[in-house]
């Protein structure tokens, strides 16, 4: 402490006294020598008085408009990647407004100057599909998202199912662990799942709601709170006994389970 005070009485003693007619800033000092570092948080402890201050209460305001700006997007991105394993961020959504504006803009221009009827239709299909691409994505990002093959108990399935969006379709799967069928069916699920984000997917022990083995694999299908597939030994629908996740999402569009918007815009037929 005692250090402290000596060096605060050595840097007063250096300072010439100024008189009331002086000026902040001394005769050919150069702002421009002045240099803030935005990379660190700047001290602020109210308005600040004179050129140097304007400099800095200029350089405060904006690295708060900045941590805002930043806040707001890290906010968006924490929401909408709450709501799907798969989603955009709030730059990417930004850009791919963009670029569909513009995409849509050169098409009408091209199609206003074309000639050609086969070229217009040709366009006009292609602009229709692209129209249609975008709703829905739009529809798509505004309903609830899964994405994942969840297990639940005899006691918590039946409010799973109650107590989902009216919009959502819901995949039960009653298994056994001892039946290959079911261990075969269980992967292909955690596939369409990944596929169909909008799919609520869900898999319990058929002894748990005493269950007879003999109809396993089973899925039950619902949605607003109502059965709408009831596929008992639901091999029985398919051509052959090696089936995979195409054969399973064939037997599952088949019976209306779910449709192609209930698809994640983002999801590769090459994933895994």
């Amino acid at each position: 402490m005692d250090a402290l005070v000596e060096q605060n009485s050595i840097d007063d003693a250096a300072e010439p006294a100024r008189t009331p007619d002086a000026s902040d800033v001394s005769e050919g000092e150069d702002l421009t020598d002045e240099v803030v570092d935005n990379t660190t948080p700047l001290s602020h402890g109210g308005r600040q008085t004179g050129p140097k201050g304007v400099i800095a209460d200029h350089a405060f305001h904006e690295q708060m408009a900045r941590e805002r700006k930043t806040a707001f997007i890290k906010s968006y991105n924490e929401r909408m990647l709450s709501k799907a394993i798969t989603t955009t961020t709030f730059r990417e959504d930004q850009e791919r407004n963009k670029q569909e504006e513009a995409l849509l803009q050169e098409l009408e221009n091209i199609s206003s100057d074309e000639d050609d009827e086969d070229e217009q239709e040709v366009i006009r299909r292609y602009r229709e599909q692209r129209i249609k691409e975008m709703k829905n994505h739009e529809y798509y990002k505004s309903r609830p998202k899964f994405g994942f093959l969840k297990e639940v108990s005899a006691g918590q399935y039946v409010s799973a199912i109650d107590n989902e969006a009216a919009n959502v379709s819901i995949v039960l799967h009653l298994y056994e662990n001892s039946i290959i069928e079911c261990i075969r069916l269980n992967e292909c699920l955690v596939h369409l799942a990944r596929k169909y984000a909008c799919v609520k997917f869900l898999r319990v022990l058929a002894h748990e709601l005493d269950f007879d083995p003999a109809g396993l694999p089973a899925i039950l299908a619902y949605k607003n709170g109502n059965l709408i597939a009831n596929l008992v030994k639901i091999t029985e629908e398919f051509d052959k006994p090696d089936f995979d996740s195409n054969i399973v999402e064939q037997v599952l569009l088949r019976n209306e389970v779910f449709t192609a918007a209930d698809i994640s815009p983002d999801f590769s037929s090459t994933n895994n």
